[in-house]
């Protein structure tokens, strides 16, 4: 199966310490349908994460966040205007 992903760069409110970074990247992978996840190191309040929106949205990773304790808003990407052509990804599991 072929499963669209986007891009997002995702803004937290303030700047993660050293040990909560690996917490968040951890919890953004084990999010069904987020592919990739990483705190940049130059600013540790932006989260660059590539997923598919077949398996989530934005809004689900914003909520996870802030579940967290990490209030965030979207900064640039998000979910995909409609008839947009996104890349594709095989191997996606996704829920039912």
């Amino acid at each position: 199966m072929t499963s669209p992903i986007i891009d997002a760069t995702i803004h937290l409110e303030e700047t993660l310490p050293a040990r909560e970074i690996e917490a968040v990247e951890r919890a953004l992978h084990a999010r069904t349908g987020v592919i990739s996840a990483r705190v940049t190191l130059r600013n540790a309040q932006l989260i660059l994460v590539e997923y598919s929106p077949c398996c989530c949205s934005v809004s689900d990773l914003l909520w996870l966040l802030d579940g967290l304790g990490h209030p965030a808003s979207v900064r640039y990407g998000g979910d995909p205007p409609a008839g947009t052509r996104l890349r594709e990804c095989r191997g996606i599991r996704c829920r039912a």
